[in-house]
């Protein structure tokens, strides 16, 4: 079957369809008559002439049969009327079909609607930080030095991912690796702008949702418990003689609906409390080194290698409480959080029993007396305040302010006098760019999800104690 135009009218050449304008345009033959019958035949001359015979009876003409009709032309295709005797006339277009799905092909797809979070991964981050000492910008008290002043830039990565999802409670593993450098002059590093690692976290997280009525929307109880261990890679904690440190920690998160959802202010509280115990595990209870080889000398006068760094107790085990409230916001689509949180901390520290010869004198060796009454229990606060801004679930920003998170600010200043709990010599302005690793996976393989769900950790260091500390608030 072929088609064709002619000035613009689509025209159908069908074998059957020709066919009855060939048999309109020739006539049919007649069929052909039968041969005369042979004349009969005359007397001999012997004979006497017989009677003249009667004329025979003409045969009667033969009937012609009637031509047979022509076949009924064949049906012609849409849009075409039946061919006749010698012309074919070309019906116009049928009007176009009634809009349907089945007229119209397969009906567009709709845009996915956003969901919740999906993947078992979920909370897998990255997270680029910036911390500064306010000092260093200028911010608070003038200090005789600025070697305490810095600025960080660190990245860390948040590795989570969902062992068991139910709608009651979950369990989780956690990890995050990370590494820093400080910009400026760092009294700590070997060379100028040292990258140097955090220590690895790694976490068990099991939560559980306690109390969720279905007669009031938003509100909410949920409680967590880990067990968290830190490797010490970082070569603060591992040049001291740092094994291990185990901290596991109990939480409390209350949601509380102020103004309903769908309020374009105040929709709801979020507080939550924790506690949290840290132990270290190492080499010794004041920070050494094994390839430090120092000659040293005993109250006897005998000398002997010692990989003594100080002679300060480490800290070995520490207590932290905190609370904290947090007020979600949604504008025009986008998340914005203000946080505040507060932390308060006891740091245990142990005692040293001495020796019987811990002086020599001329009348020999003599025990040095220690107070009964001597303190080793260090007390610290904390303060942070936050703003978390996610224009789109897959990337956010957070710019804060902390004060002895995640490293408490001692109580006692070297004045003897209380600190602040809101400001001290080292408070810190902190910013961060996080960008949900998942949240990207999902946009991409569809659909995407309608909020962030993002699990952060910090990988700020001071000078004294660099490490990583969880962003979240109070470092519970």
């Amino acid at each position: 079957m072929t088609s064709r135009t002619w000035h613009g009218v689509p025209l159908l050449v069908l074998g059957m369809a020709v066919a009855p304008v060939a048999w309109a345009q020739e006539p049919y033959d007649e069929p052909a008559q039968p041969p005369a019958a042979p004349p009969a035949a005359g007397p001999t001359p012997e004979e006497p002439p017989a009677a003249a015979p009667a004329p025979p009876t003409p045969a009667p003409p033969p009937v012609t049969a009637a031509p047979a009709p022509p076949p009924p032309p064949a049906p012609a295709p849409p849009g075409f009327a039946p061919a006749g005797p010698a012309t074919m006339v070309v019906s116009p277009p049928p009007p176009p079909p009634a809009p349907g799905p089945d007229a119209a092909g397969p009906a567009p797809a709709e845009p996915k609607k956003a969901i919740p979070a999906r993947v078992p991964w979920r909370g897998t981050a990255l997270d680029w930080g910036h911390t500064v000492t306010t000092t260093a910008l200028g911010v608070g008290m003038d200090a005789l030095s600025d070697s305490q002043e810095y600025y960080i830039m660190s990245w860390g990565l948040t590795l989570n991912y969902y062992l068991v999802d139910q709608e009651s409670w979950s369990l989780q593993a956690r990890a995050f690796p990370g590494f820093s450098v400080e910009l400026t002059n760092s009294d700590t590093t070997t060379t100028e702008r040292e990258p140097q690692f955090g220590d690895l976290p790694v976490a068990l997280v099991y939560g559980r949702k306690i109390f969720a009525p279905e007669s009031i929307p938003g509100l909410s109880t949920i409680g967590s418990a880990q067990i968290r261990v830190t490797f010490p890679t970082s070569p603060t904690s591992y040049s001291i003689g740092t094994y291990l440190v185990t901290s596991p920690r109990l939480s409390l998160t209350q949601t509380i609906p102020l103004f309903g959802e769908s309020s374009p202010v105040l929709p709801s509280v979020e507080l939550g409390g924790g506690l949290r115990w840290d132990h270290r595990f190492g080499a010794a209870t004041t920070a050494v080194n094994g390839g430090l080889n120092r000659t040293r000398q005993t109250a006897r006068g005998e000398s002997f290698l010692s990989d003594q760094l100080s002679f300060s107790p480490l800290t070995t085990d520490t207590l932290r409480e905190g609370f904290y409230f947090s007020f979600p916001q949604d504008i025009l689509g986008t998340e914005l959080t203000l946080g505040v949180s507060f932390a308060f901390t006891q740091m245990f520290k142990p005692t040293f029993e001495g020796s019987d010869c811990e002086v020599q004198i001329l009348t020999g060796c003599v025990k040095a007396q220690s107070p009964e009454d001597k303190r080793t229990t260090v007390h610290g606060t904390g303060f942070g305040a936050s703003i978390d801004y996610y224009p789109i679930p897959d990337v956010g920003v957070s710019l804060g302010y902390a004060n002895g998170t995640p490293s408490p600010t001692l109580q006692l200043g070297p004045d003897g006098q209380r600190r602040n709990i809101f400001y001290s010599p080292d408070a810190e302005f902190t910013a961060d760019i996080l960008v949900s690793i998942d949240a990207i996976y999902e946009r991409i393989t569809g659909p995407p999800r309608d909020s962030s769900f993002v699990l952060t950790a910090s990988q700020q260091k001071k000078r004294r104690a660099p490490q990583a500390a969880p962003v979240a608030p109070l470092a519970l």
